[in-house]
């Protein structure tokens, strides 16, 4: 949340729209956008595993499926949840407990289109080549492929270049991925919507 005032864990983050502002955490119903819980950064060193199993302490045992990005999710914490019957899915960063195997293979060619997977208990790695290499990791799905349409630009150089729709095999596990984590930024999109910020100003005293 946007704050240029004088805080002590204001955090700041030059990839964002608004730089400076107040660090959450939020829990959100993936299709509606509503705020289940949230945590605000206090400026405490919390590990991402405490603070998300804090988030979902009421929820566990409950049989729910979360969706995180790659800031949460991790081989441990896919692992503690689905002990707690809290099943999860989301892109990885690959330091995070992968095999190095897929490691090396993320970094070398992969041809385009390929899926690439490991499978270790309930626990599954994909790696699936689109414009770029993506990671994922879920204990909810297989590595089942669905076809999916997708538009491709036929020539890059010429500007008035035709667009085609070509058919690609992607995991299952990215399009479920694609389609329920969108709570947060329907919750942003809302936010935008119904400004509730002011500008202040500073009143010098006589």
């Amino acid at each position: 949340m946007a704050w240029r005032g004088r805080l002590s864990f204001k955090v700041y983050n030059p990839i964002k729209p608004e730089k400076y502002g107040v660090k959450q955490y939020m829990l959100v119903e993936s299709i509606s956008g509503y705020i289940y819980d949230f945590e605000v950064y206090c400026g405490i060193g919390k590990t991402v595993i405490e603070t998300v199993t804090g988030l979902i302490e009421p929820l566990m045992d409950k049989g729910y499926h979360l969706y995180m990005d790659n800031y949460y999710n991790s081989v441990n914490l896919s692992e503690t949840l689905r002990e707690r019957k809290v099943y999860t899915c989301g892109t990885i960063r690959l330091p995070r407990g992968t095999p190095k195997e897929l490691q090396l293979k993320a970094k070398g060619k992969i041809p385009l289109d390929t899926t690439i997977f490991r499978r270790k208990d309930n626990t599954v790695i994909i790696l699936w080549k689109d414009k770029r290499v993506v990671s994922l990791i879920t204990n909810l799905h297989n590595a089942d492929t669905m076809q999916v349409q997708r538009r491709k630009r036929i020539s890059k150089r010429d500007i008035l270049s035709s667009v085609e729709q070509v058919t690609v095999n992607k995991p299952t596990a990215i399009c479920d991925y694609n389609r329920y984590m969108i709570g947060v930024d329907h919750f942003d999109q809302m936010v935008k919507y119904y400004q509730f910020t002011r500008k202040c100003h500073k009143w010098t005293k006589r």
